[in-house]
C-alpha cells in the first residue's frame, strides 16, 4: 500500500484542469483557491499503485520549477524590442549554430555550457539569430536526484532545471545582446542524429504510439510552457533536425502535427519552424498551412562541402591534403571510347587512386601515360566476388544497387614510375562499359580529388580536366558548363521559392556550410554564392557552425584550422577565421 498527498493530488488536478487548457502554472503549494493545503495523507491500494507513481511524474515534469523560466520581466519587455516574427513574417536574420547541448555525453567540439563570453563573441561578429542545437536527454535526469546517468533509460520522469537554467541565461543573455534564439532539437531517444548511428536509431521517433515519439512530444509540451511568456521576437523552436530519407511526407506529418499542437496549446502564437523532408532538401506539403516557417538545408556541391569530414583523421591531418574544387568541375564518370583524359606535370611516384562502383563484368581498364600502356585491370568474375557485389541479368554490377547491401567498392592504385603529362583511361571488351567514379591524384606538393558528377537527363561530356601545380582542377568548355557552382545553386533557391510562393509557406535557410577541410579560397567563394543568393532571394539565413568542430569558423583546436587562413582573437580570446568572418559579414544587413 501506497501513500500520496491530497496536495499532490490537487496539484495534479490543477495541472490538468489549469495547464492542460490554458497553459498557467499550477503550484504545489498552493490549492485552486491560493490557500495552502494541509499534508494530509490518504490510503492507496495496490491496484492504485502505478497509477500513484504516473500522478507523482506528471506533477514533476508539471512543476512550477519545470515549467517557469528564470528570465526576468525587464529581459522579456525588453525582446519586445527586438524584430518581430512570426510564421507570416522572419526578420532580416542572419545567424549562425551554437553545438554546447548537441549530444549526450559529449559537447561535440564545444564546450558545453552556454556562457556570456560565448554570447558577447557572437554579438561581436555580428550576429542576430542563433540556432541552439540540443539533445532532448541533457534536459532529463534518470532519477528525481543526480545528474544525467551514462545509461540513460529514455524516460522523462524528471526534467534537469539545471540545464533549463542555463538555456535560460543563454535567452536573457541574446535579448540583452539583440539575438534571437531558436532551439533545435537534433537528438532525442529514438531519433539520434548526431553521436550514434543515424539511420538505424531513428525509426521509434517516427513510431506511432512508441514511448520515445511520446518523450519527444513531451519534450516539446513543458518546453512550450516554460517559455510561454518569452515573445517570438526572442524565442522559436526548430522542432527536429533533417528527417531521414525513408520518412515520407505522411508518416512525418504525423509526427510534426502532434508536436505543433502542444506547443501552440501553450503558445499559440509561436514562430515553429520545421525542415523539410529527406535531410531537409525537400518541401513537406502536408505541413502546408500548419502555421510554421519550412526551413532547408544546403549542403551542394557535397563532394566539395563534405570533403574529408568522415574520413579518418590520418587523412585529415596528413600533411598533403585531398582537395576538392569549387566551383565542382563537371567529371564524367564514363570512360568512354575516346577515353578520360587528365593533364597536368606529374612526376614519377605520383600516386593514382582509382574507385570504381559500376561497370560490366569482363571490361578492361586501361591506363597510359604520355601514349604508353602502364597499368590495367579487368572487372573479372574473382574481383566482382571479392568486392560482394551482384551483377544483374546483364552482368552489369554496381554498388549502389538493392541487391548488393554489403558491396564495397573496387579501389585501384598505381604509382608512375616516370613522369608525365597526360593520363589517359580507356576500356577494353566487347560491349564493355566502365564508371570511374572518383580518381585521387597525389603527388609530392599536393593531393586532389576528382569526383563523377550527375545531372540529371544530361549526359556529361567526356572527361578532359586539367590539374595545376596547387593541385584545383579545370575541364574543357563542353564540360564546364555543367560546373556545380552559383548558378546550379540558384536553381535549388528558385525551386524553394517557388514552393514558398505557391503555398504562403516562408522559408529559411537554416543550414549550409563546408568542412575546415576544404581549400580556403573554395570555401570563401562558396559562402559568397549562398549569400549572394540569399541576397538576391531575400531568404534569412543561418550557416553551420560557429564553433563545432569540423564545420566551425572559431578554432576551437589546432586540428580544426582552416589551412592558409588567417586567425584573429575575439574578445574572449579565441581566434576566428576572418576569411570567413569578412564574407558573412559583408551580408549582414
Amino acid at each position: 500500500m501506497r501513500k500520496i498527498s491530497l496536495a499532490i493530488a490537487l496539484a495534479l488536478l490543477m495541472c490538468f484542469s489549469v495547464v492542460g487548457c490554458n497553459g498557467q502554472d499550477a503550484s504545489l503549494e498552493e490549492s485552486p483557491s491560493g490557500e495552502e493545503v494541509s499534508e494530509v495523507e490518504t490510503d492507496v491500494t495496490e491496484e492504485g499503485e502505478d497509477a500513484g507513481l504516473q500522478e507523482q511524474v506528471m506533477v514533476e515534469r508539471l512543476s512550477k520549477e519545470a515549467t517557469t523560466n528564470t528570465i526576468s520581466a525587464e529581459l522579456k519587455e525588453k525582446a519586445l524590442e527586438m524584430p518581430y516574427a512570426d510564421y507570416q513574417t522572419l526578420p532580416d536574420w542572419y545567424g549562425t549554430t551554437i553545438q554546447n547541448k548537441a549530444a549526450y555525453g559529449t559537447s561535440w567540439g564545444a564546450p558545453h555550457e552556454y556562457t556570456k563570453e560565448l554570447v558577447d563573441e557572437l554579438s561581436e561578429v555580428g550576429f542576430n539569430f542563433i540556432r541552439v542545437v540540443v539533445d532532448t536527454r541533457i534536459f532529463y535526469l534518470e532519477s528525481q536526484y543526480g545528474e544525467p546517468g551514462e545509461h540513460f533509460d529514455g524516460t522523462s520522469d524528471y526534467v534537469n532545471t539545471e540545464e533549463l537554467r542555463n538555456l535560460d541565461d543563454l535567452i536573457s543573455w541574446c535579448i540583452d545582446a539583440g539575438i534571437h534564439v531558436c532551439i533545435d532539437v537534433h537528438n532525442t531517444p529514438g531519433g539520434y542524429m548526431l553521436g550514434g548511428d543515424e539511420e538505424a536509431s531513428r525509426e521509434l521517433l517516427f513510431t506511432e504510439g512508441s514511448p520515445e515519439e511520446q518523450m519527444f512530444i513531451d519534450y516539446w509540451e513543458f518546453m512550450a510552457m516554460r517559455y510561454a511568456d518569452v515573445p517570438n521576437n526572442a524565442l522559436s523552436f526548430n522542432l527536429y533536425n533533417e528527417p531521414p530519407f525513408w520518412v515520407e511526407d505522411e508518416q512525418y506529418t504525423n509526427l510534426m502535427k502532434k508536436t505543433i499542437d502542444v506547443v501552440q496549446k501553450t503558445s499559440p502564437d509561436r514562430l515553429i519552424f520545421v525542415d523539410m523532408l529527406h535531410y531537409a532538401k525537400d518541401p513537406c506539403y502536408g505541413l502546408v498551412g500548419e502555421k510554421v516557417v519550412q526551413t532547408f538545408h544546403l549542403y551542394e556541391p557535397y563532394e566539395f562541402t563534405h570533403n574529408l569530414v568522415d574520413d579518418s583523421e590520418s587523412a585529415k591531418t596528413a600533411a598533403i591534403r585531398e582537395m576538392v574544387t569549387y566551383p565542382l568541375p563537371a567529371i564524367s564518370a564514363a570512360v568512354r571510347d575516346d577515353g578520360y583524359v587528365v593533364t597536368g606535370d606529374f612526376p614519377a611516384g605520383t600516386v593514382l587512386t582509382m574507385r570504381i562502383d559500376e561497370a560490366k563484368v569482363g571490361t578492361e581498364l586501361i591506363l597510359s601515360a604520355d601514349g604508353k600502356k602502364v597499368f590495367s585491370k579487368v572487372m573479372d568474375q574473382e574481383l566482382v566476388d571479392e568486392h560482394r557485389l551482384v551483377p544483374d541479368e546483364n552482368n552489369d554490377f554496381c554498388v549502389y544497387n538493392e541487391e548488393n547491401p554489403d558491396a564495397i567498392s573496387i579501389t585501384l592504385t598505381y604509382r608512375l614510375e616516370e613522369d608525365a603529362t597526360e593520363l589517359r583511361f580507356d576500356k577494353k571488351g566487347n560491349d564493355g562499359w566502365i564508371d570511374l567514379n572518383s580518381l585521387k591524384i597525389k603527388t609530392d606538393t599536393y593531393a586532389t580529388k576528382l569526383d563523377a558528377v550527375w545531372v540529371d537527363g544530361v549526359e556529361i561530356p567526356s572527361t578532359r580536366a586539367t590539374v595545376d601545380e596547387n593541385g584545383f582542377v579545370t575541364v574543357d568548355d563542353k564540360a564546364a558548363v555543367y560546373n556545380y557552382g552559383k548558378e546550379t545553386l540558384k536553381e535549388k533557391f528558385q525551386e524553394y521559392k517557388d514552393f514558398s510562393e505557391e503555398t504562403g509557406t516562408l522559408i529559411m535557410l537554416q543550414e549550409f556550410g563546408n568542412g575546415v577541410f576544404c581549400e580556403l579560397n573554395c570555401s570563401v567563394n562558396l559562402f559568397d554564392d549562398m549569400l549572394s543568393l540569399c541576397d538576391e532571394f531575400d531568404i534569412p539565413w543561418c550557416q553551420y557552425n560557429y564553433d563545432g568542430a569540423e564545420f566551425s569558423i572559431v578554432a576551437t583546436s589546432d586540428e580544426y584550422r582552416r589551412r592558409g587562413a588567417t586567425y584573429e582573437k575575439l574578445s574572449s580570446g579565441r581566434e576566428i577565421c576572418v576569411e570567413i568572418r569578412d564574407v558573412l559579414q559583408k551580408y549582414m544587413k
